[in-house]
């Protein structure tokens, strides 16, 4: 089998951007990725990567939305809803 066949006009750097962007998206942290990317530096990662993260005030208003919906606590690391009451959300969420 070769790539180009097989690939679906897909480059395996675009492979490589959807590992790095799945795990920052799973909170790990910027150094790990760095490392496991590669990268000289931390700076390179979040240079290429950062908008992936969301800011402290997309947190905080996922938080707020959580609490009013009754899903949980907030938000983990990432940003994204935790799972930790146990109560079913609307697809996406």
């Amino acid at each position: 089998m070769h790539w180009s066949k097989t690939g679906l006009g897909r480059r395996p750097h675009d492979l490589r951007h959807t590992a790095a962007s799945l795990w920052i998206a799973a909170g790990v942290d910027i150094k790990t990725v760095s490392a496991w990317l590669g990268h000289s530096t931390a700076k390179l990662t979040l240079d290429t990567y950062g908008h992936l993260m969301g800011t402290d005030a997309d947190r905080a208003a996922l938080e707020r939305v959580n609490r009013v919906l009754g899903y949980g606590t907030g938000t983990d690391q990432s940003g994204r809803p935790n799972e930790a009451s146990g109560q079913e959300r609307p697809h996406g969420l």
